[in-house]
């Protein structure tokens, strides 16, 4: 709770501090879910100095785990990509999706979701980058995408300076 307090007053933060607050979050739901959760982090060098606005990935992670892993009998992996291309960083975070409920089945509660983190989402990336900055929903091959897409700002210039080959 204090980590959050401490990040949200801060306008801008870098992909790495994000990344180190979604681990904390996944490591605590690591304990409810036990081995039905995964977790991959994958990430460019390149993008851990980037800059963001705080908080844009724990709804995303909060959503993977309640309407995906939380919804399908296995669980599943919750996969987190970030890269720098050209002058964009691209930040997503995939999950499984529950198989579809027979037809005759009554809709259950628990999978609609009230979109609020999604549209705050939105209204923060709109009101700190216009539209330069977007995210984009997908479904595909079972499972479920949420993409981030903003301008690439560094905290450092040090990558600007030195190019070199992402890993």
């Amino acid at each position: 709770f204090r980590q959050t307090l401490v990040l949200t007053q801060r306008r801008l933060v870098t992909l790495e501090e994000e990344l180190a607050h979604g681990q904390v979050f996944l490591d605590i739901e690591r304990v409810r879910f036990g081995d039905r959760l995964q977790v991959q982090v994958l990430g460019h060098e390149r993008a851990q100095a980037v800059l963001m606005p705080p908080m844009l990935l724990q709804p995303l992670l909060e959503n993977a785990l309640k309407h995906g892993v939380a919804e399908c009998l296995d669980g599943g992996t919750v996969r987190v990509e970030a890269m720098v291309q050209d002058d964009w960083l691209r930040l997503s975070v995939t999950n499984p999706l529950p198989p579809d409920p027979p037809a005759h089945a009554p809709p259950l509660a628990a999978h609609q979701g009230t979109g609020t983190g999604l549209a705050n989402i939105r209204l923060r990336l709109a009101s700190l980058y216009g539209t330069q900055a977007q995210l984009e929903l997908s479904r595909q091959d079972g499972e479920f995408r949420a993409l981030i897409t903003l301008p690439r700002r560094y905290a450092h210039h040090d990558f600007d300076a030195h190019p070199g080959p992402d890993r």
